[in-house]
């Protein structure tokens, strides 16, 4: 009775319509198949890895560059924050902001005057300005992500064109192989026909 049931439930899974795709596949292409989803999974995890960690180092480098940012202009907006003269730390921060890196800097001094040359967005940095123990006010440096977004997305385009080309160089060399290795096996079927 259970090798009745055992043959029950093969003839069932071989007339299953899923399960005969596979089957009418010959050798050759059922290897290629199971390789290339390997290879695509692999090298895709490997290429998502990559482009995370790029992300997570631009970052960084967006930080770093915004607090380098906010140390030069420290001293120069304090010197004008001391005498009050709003009009000069204007034109300082209209200069900055023409930078491709900057997005954007405000100035908030502790009357609560806020002056800023500043679209709102980008990498925030942000120092409060305190001479002889006198807080002065708070700079803002915005740094904008876009030159690390672009460098990002070229570098994530050429390393999934890098990949694409790989695959298809080592699925036709996998196919090659294939085809040399198993022609006596096939040359074999033909003589046992």
């Amino acid at each position: 009775v259970a090798a009745g049931r055992r043959c029950d439930v093969m003839t069932s899974a071989s007339t299953d319509p899923g399960l005969r795709f596979p089957q009418r596949l010959g050798l050759t292409a059922r290897l290629m198949l199971v390789s290339g989803l390997v290879l695509v999974l692999g090298a895709g995890a490997v290429l998502g890895a990559l482009t995370a960690r790029d992300a997570v180092a631009l970052q960084t480098a967006l930080k770093s560059r915004g607090n380098e940012e906010a140390d030069a202009l420290a001293p120069l907006i304090a010197g004008k924050s001391v005498i009050g003269d709003h009009a000069a730390i204007q034109q300082i921060l209209d200069a900055r902001t023409r930078a491709k890196s900057i997005a954007g800097v405000e100035w908030l001094d502790r009357r609560g005057t806020t002056l800023q040359s500043t679209d709102a967005s980008g990498e925030r940095v942000q120092r409060d300005l305190a001479i002889g123990g006198i807080r002065y006010g708070r700079l803002t440096v915005r740094m904008t992500s876009r030159p690390a977004t672009d460098h990002l997305w070229m570098s994530f385009r050429t390393g999934a064109g890098i990949l694409v080309l790989s695959l298809c160089v080592i699925l036709l060399l996998t196919l090659a192989i294939l085809r040399v290795g198993l022609r006596p096996l096939s040359s074999l079927n033909q003589a046992m026909q």
